[in-house]
């Protein structure tokens, strides 16, 4: 497809030779309405300041701007026809480091969230993998903000996990002064099926799963 300029403000389109729309501009902003068939329909509006609009008024505010009534296929779609292949949507910042979304082909996973640092994908299998790509990297979870403050669980490049901390220093890490095991269990008896390190309480004794399927107990008294 060729784009020529016809006359002064104007601009029309051609395939093969043959024209397919043409369109008078003025000076400021306008609108264009240009439909190909049933294949190509945009209702939108060019300024000569370089932003185009797809959907919207005149006067578009981004260099890209689309407004649509939602659902499904009502945005931007990239298609890739390789099972081998992905389709991407790609940012990048003025150092290079570049931020991609991508739907894989067939032979690999359903989707990634990938960039320099991280890694945000399914596994192919109705699972989910996130990944912190640097060295000393670190995973960290946040509520009621971004800020520093409000981080809440953090998985550092250990493998530690912080919980109300920010440096944990083993494999649980917990800034509180409270465990709580809500529901209570009482083996059946000191052989109940059990994995070493389960633990469990009822109002009289605090079990303790000491080997596969060896409890042990304390009682518990009043004080």
């Amino acid at each position: 497809m060729n784009a020529k300029k016809v006359a002064l403000g104007s601009l029309a389109v051609f395939v093969a030779g043959v024209a397919l729309f043409s369109h008078a501009f003025s000076a400021g902003a306008t609108s264009l309405v240009t439909s190909l068939g049933d294949d190509f329909d945009i209702v939108g509006s060019l300024r000569t300041g370089g932003n185009i609009g797809i959907g919207t008024a005149p006067s578009p505010t981004a260099k890209l701007y689309i407004v649509s009534t939602g659902g499904a296929l009502s945005g931007v779609l990239t298609d890739s026809t390789s099972a081998n292949s992905y389709a991407t949507t790609d940012l990048r910042n003025n150092s290079g480091d570049l931020l991609q979304v991508a739907m894989t082909g067939s032979t690999f996973a359903n989707g990634i969230f990938n960039s320099r640092s991280a890694n945000f994908s399914t596994n192919g299998i109705g699972g989910v993998n996130l990944a912190a790509y640097n060295p000393s990297g670190v995973i960290r979870f946040a509520t009621g903000g971004y800020a520093a403050s409000n981080e809440r669980v953090r998985i550092d490049s250990a493998g530690n996990v912080g919980i109300g901390t920010a440096n944990p220093t083993t494999q649980l890490d917990i800034s509180g002064n409270k465990i709580r095991l809500e529901t209570p269990k009482t083996p059946a008896s000191s052989s109940e099926a059990c994995n070493k390190g389960e633990i469990a309480w009822d109002a009289n004794a605090l079990y303790v799963c000491v080997a596969t399927n060896t409890w042990k107990k304390s009682a518990l008294v009043s004080f």
